[in-house]
């Protein structure tokens, strides 16, 4: 990559909001993921626990400390696309 270039990846995420514990779970195909139909069949989805509630943003704030944990990336470079109140996301890394 060159110098000052950002390259943007998506990843398509399952939340499971209310869990015991924040953790990823499995990793799937979007023909198996109800809430991705219009994705290609073959598109990778990651199913993830969250242990907060579904309440004013919590989850999804977990959610984005879990990844940046998860890829050692600053949580400025996570970027919830689409699903805001949806447990079918669309993230944005940069």
């Amino acid at each position: 990559m060159a110098a000052g270039h950002k390259e943007k990846s998506n990843l398509l995420i399952w939340v499971i909001p209310n869990a015991s514990k924040t953790e990823l779970i499995e990793k799937l195909e979007a023909s198996s993921c109800p809430g991705f139909a219009h994705y290609p069949p073959e598109a990778e989805v990651l199913k993830i626990k969250i242990a907060s509630m579904p309440e004013d943003g919590a989850a999804n704030a977990e959610l984005i400390k879990f990844l940046a944990q998860h890829f050692s990336i600053p949580r400025t470079s996570i970027n919830i696309r689409s699903g805001l109140k949806s447990r079918f996301k669309v993230i944005s890394l940069t």
